[in-house]
């Protein structure tokens, strides 16, 4: 098409030097008609390739705009398929989250005990005492266990780096009697003695052993009317640089256990073993722990 248009330039040229140097008009008119003649042709040729390109071109388009809307939809399928997936990942993620939580469920309903005597496992130790230390979470919970198929309901909490008195010196330990459903046939105020034991998992004779007798004037061990009774304290439980020194034996895996036993038979001494052993006074300020499941909130007041 370049070439047809350079060419009817020329015989545009042509013609008009014809009209310039024109003196004869008879042999210049039909000079000039004759190029006028192959002028006409090749516009006519010009305009022939002229419809053929475009013809041509709409073929081409029609292809092109086929793939273009083409495209425009596999972008929105593309587009469709990533919020699916990441829908999926989201619901993945919460279905993971519910089946760790269901695991500790069950693994905390197969650790309850109904023998008087109470295994307490704490995993994830590190994690938990740097939350002990910054605040986060100051108390962790046991799940709840019984004396007894029919018996008391019991729960523990264990402040890993000491309670309000004790703060940076000594792990603080509190037991709970809890709501149970055969409260009304049974004894009260609970008469027992109580033996906790920090296990050291390299030498079980090293072991840390508190016990003391529950106190019949406190309030801690009278029949419980709400979910749970005021907890009562071994704020001095163990002394945090003796376990720092002795750490390796008494957590293993990054875990800590924490034996418990109840004895309703050995009868009371007049005087109390245990002179760390303290009921936590009814303060106003409490200190929610980490498992939502367990109804367990500790006062946080001094005791003199």
């Amino acid at each position: 098409m370049y070439d047809s248009l350079n060419q009817m330039h020329q015989q545009i040229l042509s013609i008009l030097c014809i009209i310039r140097s024109s003196n004869n008009s008879n042999v210049n008119d039909n000079r000039i008609l004759g190029a006028i003649s192959t002028l006409l042709n090749s516009t006519k040729n010009l305009n022939d390739d002229i419809h053929r390109i475009n013809r041509e071109s709409g073929h081409y388009q029609h292809p092109i705009s086929i793939e273009a809307k083409q495209w425009s939809i596999f972008e929105k399928l593309a587009q469709k398929i990533d919020g699916c997936i990441r829908g999926v990942e989201i619901n993945q993620n919460l279905l993971y989250q519910q089946l760790l939580l269901l695991k500790e469920r069950v693994e905390n309903a197969q650790s309850t005990s109904s023998d008087g005597a109470f295994m307490w496992k704490i995993t994830n130790f590190e994690e938990k005492t740097m939350n002990a230390k910054f605040e986060q979470y100051k108390s962790i919970d046991s799940p709840p266990f019984y004396s007894s198929q029919t018996g008391y309901k019991i729960c523990l909490g264990l402040f890993l780096n000491g309670d309000n008195n004790t703060q940076d010196t000594h792990m603080s330990l509190y037991l709970v009697i809890m709501q149970a459903n055969y409260d009304a046939i049974l004894s009260w105020p609970l008469k027992l003695k109580i033996t906790f034991n920090l296990l050291n998992q390299l030498s079980s004779e090293n072991s840390h052993t508190v016990s003391f007798w529950s106190k019949t004037t406190s309030s801690s061990f009278q029949r419980p009317t709400t979910d749970m009774n005021i907890a009562y304290r071994i704020s001095k439980f163990f002394p945090l640089n003796v376990f720092q020194q002795n750490k390796d034996q008494f957590v293993r895996d990054d875990a800590l256990f924490i034996k418990v036993e109840t004895d309703f038979l050995t009868k009371m001494p007049e005087i109390s073993l245990n002179d760390d052993a303290n009921e936590l006074l009814n303060d106003k300020e409490y200190t929610s722990t980490t498992d939502d499941n367990l109804c367990f909130k500790i006062c946080h007041a001094d005791t003199t």
